[in-house]
């Protein structure tokens, strides 16, 4: 009777052990991929924008930036060949509501700990990391108490086209909001 009993367990704890729970990476899985997609983005509010007539073979989830007349404000962007940098823009020229810098990067490496770094020894700006994953971050940067100026907040990110990284991130000189920035940190997470 044991007998029967294991014959009937036996292909119960077979399946169960097939599962595997979740732990090893599946076919297909990239482990140290750069890209920093979420399986659950919601994109209610932007639309895809292809960079490949810029010089990026790639789409960028981007903002829709409604004008005062009604009519969406129009995608810029802006290539410097030199620099190996692309500048995505969406709002009124010099207060853009969305803009991101994608460059190529250097060859150092260690790009987010060299940001991370930098924004440490930041003297003006005292900064709170808000989302911080490995290859992508969202923050607060705060001047001293007392000051009577608000928050701003910028995003940070490596990611991969074709092959080839780069670090795409908020514009330096920006005073974004935190809703402005989780719009740039879906951007990020949308290029492929």
């Amino acid at each position: 009777m044991k007998r029967i009993y294991l014959l009937l367990a036996l292909p119960a704890m077979l399946s169960l052990h097939s599962c595997g729970g979740g732990e090893n990476k599946g076919e297909g899985e990239n482990s140290d991929s750069t890209n920093t997609e979420s399986a659950e983005v919601d994109y209610t509010g932007m639309s895809e924008f292809d960079l490949n007539p810029h010089g990026l073979k790639t789409t960028i989830m981007v903002t829709d930036i409604i004008a005062e007349n009604g009519d969406p404000f129009p995608v810029n962007v802006v290539q410097d060949r030199d620099m190996l940098t692309w500048d995505v823009k969406v709002g009124n020229e010099g207060t853009e509501e969305f803009y991101l810098v994608i460059e190529e990067v250097d060859g150092e490496g260690n790009y987010i700990a060299r940001e991370k770094e930098r924004l440490a020894n930041d003297v003006v700006f005292a900064e709170e990391f808000i989302v911080d994953e490995p290859n992508l971050f969202l923050y607060k940067a705060s001047l001293p108490e007392g000051a009577g100026q608000r928050d701003y907040f910028h995003v940070f990110g490596l990611v991969k086209i074709g092959g080839v990284e780069y670090i795409a991130k908020s514009f330096a000189m920006g005073e974004y909001s935190k809703v402005q920035a989780e719009d740039m940190l879906k951007a990020i997470r949308s290029i492929k």
